[in-house]
């Protein structure tokens, strides 16, 4: 997923929301000053090393099915969380390698996993420019955005993606992981309480292109893409 792949989904879920894209990029060149560019290089290198070409991945998402999830329950794969899903992976005694988040998680969880050894895929939007300074002092940081990436910033990555969910599936395809299954990744359903507290309305709509994105990514599997995507249930 490039830029000129991306950007048409990109602008029409402005249109969508009614968002100003002059935010997007104010809050990435945020993210990009708060995270040395030594810095960010080494964080995606570091998470290329654990994704990259990998058999199997695991994205856990916010779903209501997450709130029954057992460690034994997961299948194979190098754990990938977005956001939300963190809490309940540290109250699962499951340290994810990779988490993707734009710090509305909760933010002890996301310390605990940055503290722990994961790669943080942190992203940067209007909505949460306040909240990139939760970042500052963890130890691998991997910056990325949804709009273009700030000029003379190549440490700040945009792999496609909305949501946590679909962000953290795209970034799993952009590494060319073989199959990535995605857990509690219920679209359609009414979002666990691990998922950060949200108008239900604007939810549904950002979880609707969440599924649209999934789709297209889909897609790109059947069309010979490198990655397949499994819904996992648990048993």
């Amino acid at each position: 997923m490039d830029w000129t792949d991306w950007a048409p989904t990109y602008h029409a879920i402005l249109d969508d929301f009614g968002w100003d894209p002059d935010a997007d990029a104010d809050a990435a060149r945020g993210l990009a000053s708060l995270v040395p560019p030594a810095a960010g290089r080494a964080a995606w290198r570091h998470l290329a090393t654990d994704l990259r070409r990998r058999p199997d991945a695991v994205v856990v998402g916010c779903g209501p099915v997450l709130e029954r999830l057992r460690a034994s329950d997961l299948p194979p794969g190098i754990v990938v969380a977005a956001d939300g899903a963190t809490l309940r992976l540290q109250e699962l005694g499951v340290v994810p390698r990779v988490v993707v988040t734009d710090l509305d998680g909760d933010p002890d969880a996301l310390r605990w996993a940055a503290e722990a050894g994961a790669t943080m895929v942190v992203h940067a939007h209007g909505d949460n420019r306040e909240r990139l300074g939760l970042a500052a002092d963890w130890p691998v940081v991997a910056p990325s955005c949804q709009s273009p990436a700030p000029e003379g910033a190549q440490h700040v990555r945009n792999h496609g993606g909305f949501t946590d969910g679909d962000r953290a599936a795209l970034l799993c395809e952009a590494m060319e992981v073989r199959r990535v299954r995605l857990v509690a990744f219920d679209l359609d359903a009414t979002p666990s309480r691990y998922s950060h507290h949200y108008d239900p309305e604007t939810k549904a709509r950002k979880l609707a292109w969440a599924g649209r994105i999934l789709s297209e990514a889909a897609a790109r599997a059947d069309a010979g893409g490198p990655t397949r995507f499994e819904q996992w249930v648990p048993a």
